[in-house]
């Protein structure tokens, strides 16, 4: 019998139980966006070279980058991995970013 294999970016289940996780855990994927963003300008990708890079449509592209949903941890590690950033890079990108005020600092 086969395990049903759960996506563990999914908190949709965990904020309905307990809603007031919510900032916390949507504050990753804003996070997230944050990084795919200000990489890709950095590179001088453009939304569709980026999708062409990792295999992940122009959509899901920006709905990371506007850290509204909580995509597939596939979906992640691909964009990660198009953007030359190892799980090192993404981990000291988040300590930065999440502790970071200033919205002009993330993007530049």
């Amino acid at each position: 019998m086969k395990k049903k294999v759960r996506n563990l970016l999914d908190t949709s289940e965990i904020v309905k139980v307990h809603p007031h996780f919510q900032e916390a855990l949507y504050g990753l994927s804003a996070v997230y966006g944050h990084i795919i963003f200000s990489e890709r300008i950095q590179k001088g990708y453009t939304q569709p070279k980026l999708a062409e890079l990792s295999g992940v449509s122009i959509k899901t592209i920006s709905r990371a980058e506007g850290g509204v949903d909580n995509l597939g941890l596939d979906a992640y590690e691909k964009l990660f991995k198009a953007l030359d950033l190892s799980m090192s890079d993404v981990a000291k990108l988040t300590l930065k970013f999440s502790s970071s005020t200033d919205e002009l600092a993330i993007t530049i």
